[in-house]
């Protein structure tokens, strides 16, 4: 809800939006709490949601998607600055952005499927469109870890460099 809102209220004279996590990692994705009956605070729980009506849920993942899909503005640049982990929603979240600028211990991975969920937050097209139907198919159904040099090689990642020269290789994009 936080990202949807930022895209809401982003003033008009913005033209880059740079999307980093705070710590050693980008995002571990989803936060599991979600999976228990209790959830996490200030949103439903999982099991909330399936007991819900389809049109519920349908809007639920609407919301979800909006904060997803508002990075790719056509007056804005947006940049994911990505190191450590970038998992499931995080890994949907850097796909989002126009741009993914890597340090080399970044590390994505589609995890959602491990867990009997669907990547559903927008993020398979822009996979799809960077790196192939095959290679799309391959990282989405495994679940299975994509390094940077790989990310680089593969065109998922535009750039990487050393994790100490994250924050300058930004200001020269």
């Amino acid at each position: 809800v936080f990202l949807a809102e930022a895209g809401r209220v982003l003033p008009g004279t913005v033209r880059v939006v740079v999307v980093r996590g705070e710590g050693k990692s980008f995002s571990a994705g989803l936060d599991r709490q979600a999976f228990t009956p209790e959830g996490f605070d200030g949103e439903p729980s999982f099991l909330d949601l399936a007991r819900g009506s389809d049109s519920g849920l349908d809007a639920a993942i609407a919301e979800y998607q909006e904060a997803f899909t508002w990075w790719r503005r056509n007056d804005i640049v947006s940049i994911a600055a990505v190191q450590g982990h970038a998992i499931g929603a995080g890994f949907q979240l850097a796909l989002a952005c126009d741009l993914r600028v890597c340090a080399e211990d970044a590390q994505f991975a589609m995890r959602e499927t491990s867990l009997g969920l669907v990547p559903d937050l927008a993020g398979t097209t822009p996979l799809l469109s960077l790196v192939g139907y095959a290679r799309a198919l391959e990282i989405c159904a495994t679940g299975r870890f994509v390094h940077a040099e790989e990310a680089e090689r593969t065109g998922l990642a535009n750039l990487v460099v050393p994790a100490a020269d994250l924050d300058l290789s930004l200001i020269h994009i």
